[in-house]
């Protein structure tokens, strides 16, 4: 059991490490848009990320819940809608085109970063612990092995997502190295010889 514990017991202190000091990003309820999908119709439109949209089809909005609300509303009356925005001090208009079968107009909120205390932090990486763990114990439910072995990543493609978790930051690193040093942990404690290590 000693293996095990050291897997389990650094991946909590890594994900409540991690949570303490980098924390967690928390959108805002601000109608300023933090991010654009490429080719979506805000993209398509000319909206940037940074552009704080005042109006919908004339109807001020002062929240990203109030303007969500109204672009649901024209996405789903499929009608085109006027979004008033500004940028750099300057008001601007553009009007969008919604597609049939379109269900967003492509625009993510901005976020700021919110660092857990460590009572949070500790009971956040339990929880984390659990699903974990409750992914692992899975594998011995005889219909869900099969899926959880389809969902399950190979030594190369662990690389891969280490690769570009590395790239997107060092959070995310960690992160990644806490899943795996859990997973393993779990895995070992599972009455399955194959895993066993």
């Amino acid at each position: 059991l000693g293996g095990i514990v050291v897997n389990v017991a650094v991946a909590l202190v890594l994900v409540a490490g991690s949570l303490m000091v980098v924390g967690v990003a928390v959108p805002q309820n601000t109608p300023q848009i933090g991010a654009i999908e490429e080719k979506s119709l805000a993209a398509l439109a000319g909206l940037k990320p940074g552009d704080t949209i005042t109006a919908i089809d004339g109807k001020a909005v002062s929240t990203w819940t109030d303007m969500s609300e109204e672009i649901h509303s024209a996405l789903s009356a499929q009608r085109e809608m006027v979004v008033a925005y500004t940028r750099g001090g300057m008001n601007l208009e553009v009007t969008i085109n919604p597609k049939p079968e379109a269900k967003v107009i492509g625009i993510s909120p901005t976020a700021a970063q919110y660092r857990l205390s460590l009572s949070e932090a500790v009971m956040a990486s339990f929880n984390y612990a659990g699903k974990v763990a409750q992914f692992a114990g899975s594998l011995l439910i005889p219909t869900q092995t099969m899926n959880v072995l389809n969902q399950s990543s190979s030594v190369v493609g662990i690389s891969v997502m280490a690769s570009r978790a590395a790239e997107s930051g060092i959070a995310n690193l960690v992160m990644i190295i806490a899943m795996i040093s859990m997973s393993l942990g779990f895995m070992n404690l599972l009455p399955i010889p194959p895993l066993d290590g």
